[in-house]
């Protein structure tokens, strides 16, 4: 499961429409939508993170290999194509959802569990 937290007026377009690339020049020389391993929130500094999530249902092998991806304190990011992310089910996740996921992440046990 992948994550792309964005503004509402891009989500109700994504719902419709499918997600399209964008050019990061200054991030990155590739284009496509930007991914992460968790749902943002406002704690992690993301004002506009608040607006809408989607959790999209991609595979890990699904991820092309040649994927940039970055990682920080926030996780681990992925710039997908668009096409390859369309293909999946993704959902708008209802705040009470997306605050369970932030939560989870948070949790300190759940690093125990990974470690």
């Amino acid at each position: 499961m992948l994550y792309h937290c964005t503004r509402a007026e891009y989500a109700k377009r994504y719902q419709i429409f499918g997600f399209r690339d964008f050019y990061f020049s200054e991030v990155s020389k590739h284009s496509g939508v930007w991914c992460i391993d968790r749902p943002l929130s406002s704690r992690d500094g993301y004002e506009h993170a608040l607006d809408a999530c989607f959790a999209i249902d991609i595979p890990r092998a699904a991820i092309p290999e040649h994927t940039e991806i970055a990682l920080d304190a926030e996780g681990t990011h992925y710039l997908i194509p668009a096409a390859i992310l369309n293909r999946y089910p993704r959902a708008l996740l209802s705040i009470a959802e997306r605050n369970d996921a932030v939560t989870i992440w948070h949790d300190p046990r759940r690093a125990e569990s990974e470690g």
